[in-house]
């Protein structure tokens, strides 16, 4: 009965029967963060990041000097877990000294150009997201990726999960929806040109062996496998000036970024990703300014110098956590239908980073 009554729910959200993607329901999971002593991290509902970056540089260009469909990019950034908010509302301070690190890199694909040659939707093909301490505890600096700690001790690490759908699992909260075509995707604000909004999807290793523990509350009926749990970024992303001493890298931080994007898309090809083998043996770039195509060369717009595509942003947001039922015989998950959400993507303008994490669910009974 109790099914029966959430899928009557869904249905009344515009959640159709019939499934070809998965569905990711958020808000239905809390997890405790046992890594590197944090014994205060418990029942944590969301994390709360803020001051991060993202460098973003273009591999592969279709036309040398203009953005255009089909062009590759790498991108590789960092930002810090400030504070969380528990499954009771609160929200909690990270303690002094605790403060820990989400480090991404992604590969991915321009999806739409301008007819200029300015980029404006990107999509996110591969990827890996870990949770690691700074280097030196309160020393996180954007501009000096050897502060970030991303090669270091990790409390979990997650990797790209296809386009699927994504529904809140709360139906008492406000709807939170995304059809698979609109996921893993990240476009240029139309009014605000240094503005972008998007989503990635993230899933955890299998087996999981990291220390962010997730701890399912869920509606659906007893028995019922769970098939993926995971993170979705729901992120807001402004452009920065290249020429400013935060996002100004030299040749020591290019090498750092390299070894960081190396690390990464190796650990993701061991783990079910396909970066290419640039990011495996070269890394982000291959020098710093003019140059080849895959120098990282940006300019004061998100074009960058003459059109390269290469950029600095700065990001900041929230981290809330998925799960999915696996379907099981003679039974239909539920899934989004993506004519019921065409302003779904209006929601991203708030700026939030909505990260959720996957683990397999333990038996709680």
């Amino acid at each position: 009965m109790r099914k029966q009554v959430f899928l009557a729910a869904l249905m009344a959200l515009g959640i159709g029967a019939t499934a070809r993607a998965d569905t990711l329901y958020t808000e239905l999971a809390t997890i405790t963060n046992t890594a590197f002593g944090q014994a205060n991290q418990n029942n944590i509902g969301r994390y709360a990041v803020q001051g991060g970056v993202s460098y973003t540089n273009t591999i592969a260009q279709s036309v040398p000097g203009t953005v255009s469909v089909n062009d590759t990019f790498i991108a590789v950034g960092a930002v810090p877990v400030t504070s969380y908010i528990d499954n009771a509302g609160n929200t909690v301070p990270i303690a002094a000294g605790n403060t820990q690190i989400f480090t991404f890199v992604v590969q991915g694909h321009v999806t739409a150009a301008t007819p200029g040659g300015g980029l404006t939707t990107v999509h996110f093909d591969q990827s890996v997201f870990a949770l690691t301490p700074p280097t030196v505890p309160g020393a996180f600096n954007t501009g000096l990726p050897l502060s970030w700690g991303s090669l270091g001790p990790k409390a979990g690490v997650w990797y790209g999960l296809g386009d699927n759908n994504v529904v809140k699992g709360n139906l008492n909260a406000a709807p939170d929806l995304f059809a698979a075509s609109q996921t893993n995707l990240i476009a240029l604000n139309l009014v605000t040109a240094t503005l972008a909004q998007g989503n990635i999807l993230f899933k955890d290793a299998v087996p999981d062996v990291d220390n962010v523990k997730t701890t399912t509350t869920d509606p659906f009926p007893p028995g019922t496998a769970i098939k993926f749990e995971g993170l979705v970024g729901v992120f807001n992303e402004q452009i920065a000036d290249p020429a400013s001493a935060v996002n100004n890298i030299d040749a020591a931080d290019l090498a750092q970024l390299n070894l960081i994007v190396q690390s990464y898309a190796a650990l993701g090809n061991a783990n079910g990703q396909s970066f290419s083998a640039f990011a495996t043996a070269t890394g982000f770039a291959t020098g710093l300014g003019a140059g080849p195509v895959t120098n990282y060369n940006p300019g004061a717009a998100i074009g960058g110098g003459a059109g390269t595509g290469d950029f600095p942003s700065n990001l900041s947001g929230n981290v809330d956590f998925f799960i999915t039922p696996l379907q099981t015989p003679g039974e239909s998950i539920p899934e989004i239908d993506p004519s019921s959400i065409a302003g779904a993507l209006t929601l991203l303008g708030g700026g939030l980073l909505y990260l959720t994490d996957r683990r397999r669910r333990r038996n709680a009974k």
